[in-house]
């Protein structure tokens, strides 16, 4: 496979594994039998890399909106 490839798929990957981790989140269950045999060797193996590195820390979001009078 070309590097080009195998970015694009795990970017795939990544995008797929997001939307079902929102999905989860919210109390939807993702049913893997929907999913295509491609996609779901992509989410394996994006699951593999995500448990071979190390934990990356959530961004720091800005707040929106106006913060209250009172606000710490």
């Amino acid at each position: 496979m070309d590097t080009r490839q195998v970015a694009e798929q795990v970017a795939e990957a990544e995008a797929l594994l997001r939307t079902a981790q929102r999905l989860e989140r919210v109390g939807l269950i993702l049913d893997s039998s929907a999913l295509s045999a491609r996609q779901r060797r992509a989410i394996f193996a994006r699951q593999c890399l995500s448990t071979a590195s190390p934990a990356q820390p959530e961004p720091e979001r800005s707040l929106i909106g106006f913060p209250y009078p009172n606000a710490r």
